[in-house]
């Protein structure tokens, strides 16, 4: 599994996130949640492209990625600017960046498999 590189300047997003482990996926039920709410944010660029952002507030731990890994999922869609936020939604600016985008081939019960090899197969030998 090779990753391919993006280079974007900062874009901002308005979406949902929740904080969760492997063990404790929550995932397919935030997308159902925010799913029927898309329609709710008035300044998306775009009407068919929703965004799975995965964020961990300390990288240390991801060499020893496990099924009690916490991290927080953000389930969102990319918007001009963040006026009329709908209620229960958060607003995040991603950086400018190079940004090495992996795809989850597969069951969603297999991701800890991507995860393994993303952080201890390919990024330890990759030089970033």
């Amino acid at each position: 599994m090779e990753p391919r590189f993006v280079t974007r300047e900062s874009f901002k997003v308005v979406g949902m996130e929740e904080s969760f482990t492997l063990k404790n996926n929550i995932i397919p039920q935030l997308w159902m949640k925010f799913g029927p709410r898309i329609a709710e944010i008035k300044n998306k660029l775009h009407s068919c492209i929703a965004y799975g952002i995965c964020t961990a507030e300390d990288l240390s731990g991801y060499l020893d990625f496990t099924e009690d890994t916490p991290f927080k999922e953000l389930v969102c869609v990319e918007v001009s600017d963040f006026d009329d936020i709908p209620e229960g939604m958060l607003t995040r600016t991603i950086n400018a960046h190079k940004y090495a985008v992996f795809t989850h081939k597969g069951e969603l019960s297999n991701l800890h498999k991507t995860y393994d090899y993303i952080y201890k197969t390919w990024f330890p030998a990759s030089g970033f």
